[in-house]
């Protein structure tokens, strides 16, 4: 699977995402890189479990959970990360519980779109969730977003220019707008010119400093391999973390503890220890008796 660098930047912005837990934000990214490569793995898996997280909340998202991963597992197979098939395997389980059968349900074929739909994503929803992130996960995010064209993201990089609170990120978000002004962008559709933001005035050159402390990432090679960082690792740990599992009814209430816990052994006080006793020890006693017998009578 091979990523153009503009793809690359989209997934590593999606990480930020995920890593603050704005599942509905991750869904939305992972299915727009679905839409643009529909064999993308990482796409598909990110969006399943991304779903797998929410349905935690909303148990009719675990059946989309499973069929997107069904499919993550079927564009991976020439890659063979095993947890792909693992959290499928789990999300599976969650299915069953939850009274469906995983078996039934086919490896999703239709448009990743409709996973937008799903979770009610929108670029409002990316704005809210975008100025939740810590500073540094904006500042990063704009350096992602700096040479990714799209309304959408032209929308974050306004947001930010005009209301981050960090004076260095909105340098950097007005900085990469400028810069982005040379090339034509086509116009936004009536459902997007619906949803967007309205467009703000950049900052002129006064209100700029002149050297920003983030900078804009390099220019990633002309394709680079999908190396999305340990996401199967990191959605599923999150995922047991949020559904940490509680003491089982079965397990008995006195199990027997540890050897190693049980107190030592003390002696006990019913069986002092002997003391062997001498012949001096014997006459001394029959002395001390004769003595007294002797007195008592005189």
């Amino acid at each position: 699977m091979t990523l153009t660098p503009e793809e690359r930047r989209i997934e590593d912005a999606t990480v930020l995402y995920v890593k603050a837990g704005a599942w509905p934000v991750a869904v939305g990214l992972f299915a727009l890189l679905a839409e643009r490569e529909p064999d993308n793995a990482n796409a598909w898996f990110g969006i399943g479990s991304a779903l797998w997280r929410l349905s935690l909340d909303n148990s009719a998202l675990l059946e989309p959970a499973v069929a997107a991963l069904k499919r993550s597992v079927g564009e991976n197979e020439r890659y063979g990360n095993k947890t792909f098939k693992q959290t499928l395997l789990s999300a599976s389980q969650s299915a069953s519980k939850a009274g469906l059968n995983p078996d039934t349900i086919a490896p999703f074929s239709g448009n990743a779109h409709t996973f937008v739909d799903l979770v009610g994503f929108s670029p409002q929803s990316a704005i809210d969730a975008t100025r939740r992130l810590e500073w540094d996960a904006r500042a990063r995010l704009v350096s992602l977003l700096s040479e990714v064209k799209g309304e959408l993201f032209d929308t974050l990089l306004q947001d930010i220019a005009d209301h981050d609170s960090n004076p260095n990120v909105r340098t950097a978000a007005a900085r990469a707008l400028r810069e982005r002004q040379a090339v034509p962008v086509p116009p936004p559709s009536a459902n997007a010119r619906a949803t967007a933001l309205p467009a703000q005035e950049t900052p002129t050159a006064a209100e700029v400093p002149a050297e920003p402390v983030v900078t804009m990432a390099e220019n990633p090679a002309p394709e680079v391999t999908s190396a999305l960082p340990n996401i199967g690792d990191m959605l599923a740990e999150t995922h047991a973390n949020a559904v940490e599992s509680r003491p089982s009814a079965e397990t008995p209430e006195s199990s027997a503890p540890p050897v190693e816990s049980l107190p030592a052994m003390q002696p006990s006080p019913e069986a002092p220890e002997s003391k062997p006793i001498d012949d001096a020890d014997i006459r001394a006693q029959l002395e001390a008796r004769k003595k007294r017998l002797l007195g008592g009578s005189g």
